[in-house]
């Protein structure tokens, strides 16, 4: 489920219901909520700002989908050379080279399954013409240099999807963690206004300003979209 606040709204409200009620923890021990509690919930504060500065979960995902894209394109070229040297070997319309699966190659482009199905044989077209080829550039060297590739662009896949499960399973206890927060400082808030009902001062501690942080956000919002156009325009 979505967060209604952002991460950075969540953490402030939650350090200040943790500021509040541990200062009253008297009036809350009778709910559970005892040194333990607190310490729990401070130590859950701390984890959720660093979650929330960390940046390197995304970076290393974008990292490894360039790597893989990198990857594909060099296969895209290595597999474009191959058939220019069919062509030069036995001309555009021979058997050998209406060989090479033309129509299959171009879906592979943006596509890293169909193109790692694809290279093996191709690789394989390339050792079965090997002597032939080998006047107009394609060498043994050549065409160990596409199974290397073949083998960078499988590495590069299994560690990207790997990255994205790992990604999965930390957003999903990152999202966790915040709900937890957000729903603990309101029971926080509404324990407090409870107890402290006889006590406006202490009372107003208390008081749910989800509300006011809302409209806090759309201005922000608002201030930064009005600062682009402005830069825009300058």
């Amino acid at each position: 489920m979505r967060l209604r606040f952002n991460q950075e709204t969540i953490i402030l409200a939650a350090k200040l219901a943790l500021q509040n009620s541990h200062a009253h923890a008297g009036s809350f021990a009778e709910f559970g909520m005892d040194e333990a509690y607190f310490t729990a919930l401070a130590k859950d504060v701390a984890d959720a700002e660093q979650i929330a500065g960390e940046l390197h979960h995304r970076i290393d995902l974008m990292q490894l989908t360039n790597r893989k894209r990198e990857a594909l394109a060099a296969c895209w070229i290595w597999g474009r050379k191959l058939r220019i040297r069919l062509e030069m070997a036995y001309g555009r319309s021979s058997v050998q080279t209406r060989s090479f699966p033309a129509n299959e190659f171009r879906k592979t482009f943006t596509n890293e399954n169909e193109m790692m199905a694809l290279m093996e044989v191709l690789i394989h077209l390339a050792q079965e013409h090997q002597e032939n080829l080998l006047v107009h550039g394609q060498t043994e060297q050549v065409t160990a240099e596409g199974e290397r590739l073949l083998q960078s662009l499988r590495e590069a896949d299994m560690l990207q999807e790997s990255k994205k499960v790992g990604k999965k399973s930390a957003t999903q206890e990152r999202h966790r963690l915040f709900h937890y927060l957000y729903n603990e400082s309101n029971r926080i808030n509404r324990i407090g206004r409870m107890m402290f009902a006889d006590d406006p001062v202490t009372a107003v501690l208390f008081e749910s300003r989800w509300h006011s942080v809302r409209i806090i956000q759309k201005e922000t919002v608002e201030n930064q979209g009005a600062a682009v156009l402005m830069s825009a325009a300058a």
